[in-house]
């Protein structure tokens, strides 16, 4: 359940919106690793759900500027607000597309899965 919309939900986003703030850090797949490791402990995920992360990360990159835009249209945020959020995203997709696969390798691990 995700209790923001009261809905059913993609339980792997959770781990998504987690591990958004990793990429921009030095040690960025280790942030990822600890993190994601200690999640799954807690909650252990599905090949497919971990498969997901990348694209996952890429759609709350998504969601999260067209909230930030919305924000803008309705008056609530100015442009200089929107720029930086844009410019994360761009850097997030690139950093999926650079380590996604790598990603989802030492993911598989946090659930047992041995490649």
């Amino acid at each position: 359940m995700d209790f923001e919309h009261a809905g059913i939900d993609v339980r792997a986003m959770d781990l998504a919106a987690a591990l958004y703030r990793f990429p921009a850090h030095e040690d960025s797949l280790g942030e990822c690793e600890r993190f994601g490791r200690a999640y799954c402990e807690i909650l252990l995920l599905d090949v497919t759900e971990v498969a997901a992360l990348p694209a996952l990360l890429l759609v709350r990159s998504g969601v999260f500027v067209a909230h930030w835009v919305g924000r803008y249209r309705a008056g609530l945020a100015t442009i200089d607000e929107v720029r930086p959020r844009v410019a994360r995203a761009l850097f997030t997709a690139g950093w999926v597309e650079e380590k996604g696969a790598e990603l989802v390798h030492r993911a598989m691990d946090w659930i047992g899965e041995r490649l």
